[in-house]
């Protein structure tokens, strides 16, 4: 959050010039990127933290799921279940709504960056 919140509070700067804001997108879209396929593990222990010190479980939920006979059972704990379905959806929005935005600004730039 620290790094989408330091980008954006820079875009919105009176004085941003367009290449500093391309080049600023694109550092943002390369730590999203990074952070997608690392930044899980470091999310759960930060949640875990602050879970210890509001004296609350930080423990994931398990969902029983009905299955018909003959499917092929999947073995996901709750958390890979959390991952995959809230965490790498999440910023898989984020880097598409960047990216797209990103590719649009390129467009009207007469400059390569």
């Amino acid at each position: 959050m620290f790094a989408i919140h330091t980008v954006s509070k820079t875009l919105q700067s009176r004085e941003m010039q367009l290449d500093l804001a391309i080049t600023h997108i694109k550092g943002l879209i390369d730590f999203l990127r990074k952070y997608r396929n690392t930044g899980f593990t470091s999310a759960k222990n930060t949640a875990t933290e602050i879970a210890a010190e509001m004296d609350v479980e930080h423990k994931f939920r398990e969902r029983h799921v009905k299955r018909k006979r003959g499917e092929e059972e999947l073995e996901n704990s709750p958390e890979k279940v959390f991952e995959t379905n809230y965490f790498l959806v999440i910023l898989d929005q984020a880097l598409v709504s960047l990216i797209t935005g990103f590719e649009q600004i390129q467009e009207y730039v007469w400059f390569p960056v």
